[in-house]
């Protein structure tokens, strides 16, 4: 067997020939496929080109007005959060947004005020059923008198060095988080009937 046998065809078809020779092919693609058309069918093609280009800048359109709306929306979510009296220690805010914006939905929340430290620590989840059951026990008990705010001026003060050895040893924090669920159980008994 020769060696030009060995060698792959170097033959081209003459319209693969004239493909690889515009340079970047696609506009000489798209001359051959259209030379092959019927009127009928370029006049079909323009017009279902132009559909597609319509329904194109169309759909930019909605997109760019989702994220002009969501703009808005998202400064005043933060204009109404800044608007909120946020002093004391006794006062809590959340501002939830819900948005839509060209790329999907989104969501915005801003909580000030008070927190629970420890039981946030212990669960690591500001938002754990037991976390939000003592907040409300706080809020709509403790509050409500006296030796309860005392309480929680005091906690104030010890709540967050408590917290700060959870976040670091979870065997702490276990050991935690099983006190606190005692706790919860014990007050939501009390405060059921």
């Amino acid at each position: 067997m020769s060696d030009e046998q060995k060698l792959p065809s170097t033959r081209v078809r003459a319209n693969e020939r004239a493909l690889q020779n515009t340079g970047n092919g696609t506009g000489r693609i798209l001359d051959l496929a259209a030379s092959n058309l019927t009127e009928a069918q370029k006049q079909a093609l323009v017009a279902k080109v132009m559909d597609a280009k319509l329904d194109l800048e169309v759909d930019a359109q909605r997109r760019d007005n989702k994220y002009y709306e969501a703009n808005r929306s998202t400064r005043d979510h933060v204009d109404a959060f800044n608007m909120l009296k946020k002093e004391g220690k006794l006062t809590s805010h959340k501002i939830v947004s819900d948005l839509e914006t060209g790329a999907g939905k989104l969501r915005i929340e801003s909580k000030s005020g008070t927190t629970c430290f420890v039981a946030t620590a212990a669960y690591g989840d500001p938002d754990h059923p037991d976390v939000v059951f003592l907040r409300a026990f706080r809020d709509g008990t403790l509050k409500a008198s006296a030796p309860g705010r005392a309480f929680i001026a005091f906690y104030w003060k010890v709540g967050p060095v408590l917290a700060k050895p959870l976040l670091r040893w979870p065997a702490l924090r276990r050991g935690a988080r099983g006190a606190l669920e005692v706790i919860v159980w014990l007050l939501k008994r009390a405060v059921t009937p």
